[in-house]
């Protein structure tokens, strides 16, 4: 595995872990806002979670 394969993984671990903290305050919660953004895109994943499943 070369440097730029590592890289790339280590990125995508960021944004996934990001996602999940910014969802964690929703009823979602953290694993499943992790789990929306690998089934979906983590961008489509977090435009759902700040539109649809925000706790007021």
């Amino acid at each position: 595995m070369g440097i730029i394969e590592i890289l790339l993984l280590l990125i995508s671990i960021a944004i996934f872990y990001a996602l999940g903290r910014y969802g964690r305050d929703t009823w979602f919660g953290f694993g499943g806002s992790v789990l929306l953004g690998i089934f979906t895109t983590p961008i489509i994943a977090f435009i759902i979670i700040s539109f649809f499943f925000k706790k007021h």
